[in-house]
């Protein structure tokens, strides 16, 4: 982890972030994540994130 960290922030249940490393097909984070409390995570491959998207784009456009 970096030795600055700062609030950038509040994701929710249903919250997702990474998107624009898997659209821009890159193979890791280009940032480490930290949660200021408890939590449960679920990390999807970016292949598999990519055909959810193809399959579901009016979720993806709309929320």
């Amino acid at each position: 982890m970096h030795e600055k960290s700062y609030f950038f922030k509040d994701f929710g249940p249903g919250d997702f972030f990474g998107e624009i490393e898997c659209f821009a097909g890159l193979p890791r984070y280009r940032i480490s994540i930290l949660s200021s409390t408890k939590c449960r995570l679920l990390a999807i491959p970016s292949i598999y994130y990519m055909e959810w998207m193809r399959m579901d784009v009016d979720f993806y456009v709309n929320g």
